[in-house]
Parts: structure tokens; C-alpha cells; sequence
């Protein structure tokens, strides 16, 4: 059984965007895999491993969110069915 966790990586820089990459654990073995996305601290949910929409976000920033999460969850798929075989 695997697990995928998508995990979310501050960055040192104080306002700045951190980064998204995805943990997967298979057969005990711990991997990281890194992404491109970025996104504020203030558009994470920490409780939930998941991409928030804030309200004061502009219509774009929230346009690129929505895409994004779209992406995760179909990245996300992806790699379950790849560990799968």
C-alpha cells in the first residue's frame, strides 16, 4: 500500500512564496517528490494537505489556485495509479 501526502514548504524568505511537492511512502520507503507550484503560506490549509482560495486573494491569484488545485488532484490520481502496478 502506498500513501501520497501533498506537503507544503515555507520558504526561508519571509513573504515569499514556499513550495508544493508530494511525499509518497511505499513499502516503508519515504520519497519526495518536488514540484514547481508555489504558493503563500496564507493559501494553505495545513489541517487538510490542501490549497485554500483566501478572501482577500485578486481574481486572478484565485483563477491560478483553482487551476492548480485541479492539477494536484489530478497529479495526485496519477501517481496512485503509477505505484498501483
Amino acid at each position: 500500500m502506498a500513501s501520497i501526502k501533498l506537503k507544503f514548504r515555507t520558504s526561508s524568505v519571509q513573504e515569499k512564496e514556499g513550495r508544493l511537492y508530494y511525499q509518497v511512502i511505499h513499502n516503508r520507503v519515504v520519497r519526495q517528490i518536488h514540484t514547481e507550484y508555489r504558493i503563500y503560506s496564507s493559501e494553505w490549509d495545513a489541517v487538510h494537505s490542501s490549497v485554500i482560495l483566501p478572501s482577500s486573494a485578486t481574481p486572478q491569484r484565485n483563477n491560478y489556485l483553482q487551476e492548480l488545485k485541479d492539477t494536484l488532484d489530478a497529479e495526485r490520481k496519477k501517481l496512485l495509479l503509477e505505484i498501483g502496478r
